[in-house]
């Protein structure tokens, strides 16, 4: 199975969460592949004709650019799994691993796994990984009630996909989907209206510490962030 990471390229410092990445799948026996997010108006407005796709309101989250080249780095790697009818593993620059893969671990989900159960923008969110490593391997269907309803979608959604793994049938789904509606921000995109959501306990990733311990890491990158909105 292959797997990427989405790095934004020339950012020096999501290119350093992307290295980590990469060495946390080393250390775990996952070869990680860099993938070039897209960002930038003009390569963001090219993807979008390219790729045929708009958003399903031009007012989605006020427009901003960062939302729309984070779902088009999503979308195009699910294209990928399409085009090669491969099981791919994703990640997010600052998504990492923490423990190697069940062997079988295909076989444990149908349709789309999320390897990081819990929500980041918690403040236990370190916690709760710290107290998952006493359980054996499950899969369990996701559940996020925390996620708020909007934008029209009714059904829980994942809360952040810093790390997945995706079959070729449920990345069809997604973009059958957005043929339809058009795209909504990529982790509402992934929602239980249209794929089959499930997580695995405990998680084999989470956000890089550097990351969501670090105050000033985050506002600078979303500083970065809004020099493309």
């Amino acid at each position: 199975m292959k797997a990427f990471v989405i790095r934004l390229k020339g950012i020096e410092d999501s290119e350093r969460l992307a290295d980590d990445c990469v060495s946390s799948g080393k250390e775990h026996g996952i070869s990680i592949e860099k993938f070039d997010g897209i960002y930038g108006l003009e390569a963001i407005e090219r993807t979008m004709q390219d790729l045929n796709v708009k958003p399903f309101s031009p007012k989605m989250k006020k427009n901003r650019l960062g939302v729309k080249g984070c779902f088009l780095s999503h979308y195009s790697l699910w294209l990928k799994s399409i085009q090669t009818n491969e099981t791919i593993m994703v990640f997010e620059h600052d998504g990492m691993m923490l423990r190697a893969l069940p062997p079988d671990i295909e076989g444990m989900f149908d349709e789309f796994l999320l390897l990081d159960p819990y929500n980041k923008f918690t403040g236990n969110y370190g916690e709760q990984h710290r107290l998952d490593y006493r359980h054996p391997f499950t899969v369990k269907e996701y559940s996020s009630p925390e996620s708020r309803k909007k934008y029209g979608i009714s059904a829980e959604y994942a809360m952040g996909l810093q790390a997945y793994i995706i079959k070729p049938k449920a990345a069809q789904k997604l973009i059958d989907s957005i043929k339809v509606t058009g795209f909504f921000p990529a982790d509402m995109q992934c929602n239980k209206d249209i794929v089959n959501l499930q997580t695995i306990y405990p998680s084999i990733a989470s956000v890089n510490k550097m990351f969501y311990q670090n105050t000033s890491l985050m506002n600078e990158l979303s500083t970065t962030q809004k020099k493309w909105t």
